[in-house]
């Protein structure tokens, strides 16, 4: 019956019940074809489905019992009955089967709740019908889909994709804006979050210029945030006093913590200008400043046969001077190249000029006075003792964070253009924003009084000035410009 289409599933019990042939005859023709239905290959038996095929025929003999005789009607259910038997037999033994690959493999594959394997999976020997079918893997969202099996083939859903459960993690550090790194590949810069991490450990590590790299772990958990803090400790060199050494030239530099302190000078103060504006000033950033003055042996040793100074009989240690604002940028830049060439500076790392906020702050070295020392004899080369001459650096006693020369010797070129101060607090300030006539430069030389050489002095030039008076002390600081 099985074998049947809808229509014509009991077409001559129709044609019987409607006078055309008796029961007996219609059923004996149809007969035929119910037995091989159930004893037939598998085209036969998928062509639809053989219960309601079945349950049609049995619902037409109960109408023909009104009317038929009961032989008939025996004879009509006993046929049935036989031939469902042989068709329920014949299911029974029927088989095919499921073949199922993930990705990715090794998930545990449950079918009808049953454990069987891992993926990839090929079951023969499966009952027909239709069965859920279960995959499992941990870090993975479950998924669960139905499949058929049909007599001799393999239900094949195709590859099964798992689906990652992932978590994230919120990286800080102490202070922020470190470097995020796995690896060799650089995720960005703290406060950091990160989303779609596999689950499991992870490690990071944090770097900032001046201060030690920092390794942090954890487990990432899926559908969860892994939070990790590192507080990072100063570089062994960043301490006030604590020398580096530029290897090829010998040059020292000192690194300077950040702070606030008042720039400018009081109205009181003897030998003072009009634009030393007394105002606070803030650095929210560290920087390394040379222990000296750059002398003429550092300048000829990067620089090559362009020595101008004026004072060239005082000896390589003498700073170098006959240098203007260009030229000591010029030395800067090819400083700055050549050291990340080598790989010893960070991203966005540079030798430049100090501000003029950073050099009166190095100067003052935490002192309000007019000097950083009140014997300045002590401290600077200046028309007092300097013998119409500069003298080389390091002559004289350092001041408290270790920097010589920064009153007197010769005068040093700042980055800023010349500008009025404020009147209130700044932060981190640069001088003016627009470009100017003069180049502000600070701390008094050979030939000038004591009162140029004051913490809170300031001069300016134009640029491209080259003066026997003028040289340069270098500055090596995250926002250079």
């Amino acid at each position: 019956l099985s074998s049947r289409r809808d229509a014509g599933d009991v077409s001559a019990l129709s044609e019987a019940l409607e006078g055309k042939r008796s029961p007996i005859e219609a059923w004996e023709g149809e007969k035929a074809a119910a037995y091989a239905a159930a004893s037939g290959g598998t085209a036969a038996l998928s062509a639809r489905s053989p219960a309601g095929g079945f349950a049609r025929a049995a619902r037409l003999i109960e109408e023909y019992k009104v009317f038929g005789d009961a032989a008939s009607i025996a004879e009509l259910e006993s046929s049935l009955a036989t031939v469902k038997e042989a068709y329920d037999t014949r299911m029974a033994a029927a088989r095919g089967g499921i073949e199922l690959r993930t990705e990715p493999s090794g998930a545990e594959v449950r079918v009808g709740g049953i454990a069987i394997e891992e993926s990839p999976v090929r079951l023969m020997d499966v009952r027909l019908g239709t069965y859920p079918v279960t995959v499992r893997m941990d870090g993975y969202r479950e998924k669960v889909l139905k499949v058929t099996v049909e007599e001799n083939a393999f239900a094949d859903p195709g590859v099964v994709v798992l689906e990652l459960i992932t978590g994230s993690a919120l990286l800080e550090s102490v202070p922020n804006g470190a470097e995020v790194w796995q690896g060799n590949r650089q995720l960005g810069q703290t406060p950091l979050s990160l989303d779609g991490l596999a689950p499991g450990e992870s490690v990071y590590e944090f770097r900032l210029f001046g201060y030690e790299p920092s390794s942090v772990s954890g487990i990432v958990k899926g559908d969860s945030e892994l939070s990790l803090k590192a507080t990072l400790a100063d570089a062994v060199w960043k301490h006030l006093g604590k020398l580096w050494t530029f290897p090829e030239l010998g040059l020292e530099m000192i690194w300077i913590d950040p702070g606030s302190f008042d720039m400018g000078s009081p109205s009181s103060e003897e030998g003072r200008n009009s634009s030393e504006v007394l105002h606070r000033v803030t650095l929210t950033e560290g920087f390394w400043l040379g222990r000296y003055e750059v002398t003429q042996g550092e300048w000829e040793s990067l620089m090559g046969n362009s020595n101008l100074s004026y004072h060239k009989q005082v000896g390589l240690r003498a700073p170098v001077e006959m240098v203007s604002w260009e030229d000591a940028m010029a030395f800067c830049s090819k400083l700055t190249s050549y050291e990340r060439s080598v790989g010893r500076l960070p991203e966005g790392y540079a030798y430049t000029l100090p501000t003029e906020a950073q050099w009166e702050y190095a100067c003052r070295a935490g002192t309000v006075g007019a000097y950083a020392n009140p014997n300045l004899d002590a401290m600077a080369w200046y028309d007092n003792n300097s013998g119409g001459t500069t003298h080389a650096v390091g002559g004289k006693l350092a001041n408290a964070w270790g920097l010589h020369d920064m009153h007197g010797n010769v005068w040093e070129w700042c980055i800023d253009w010349d500008r009025d101060y404020p009147s209130g607090s700044v932060t981190d300030p640069l001088g003016s924003n627009e470009q100017g006539s003069y180049r502000i430069f600070r701390g008094g030389g050979w030939p000038n009084d004591a009162h140029s050489c004051r913490s809170a002095g300031r001069n300016h030039i134009e640029p491209e000035t080259q003066h026997r008076i003028i040289g340069f002390r270098l500055c090596l600081s995250r926002s250079a410009i």
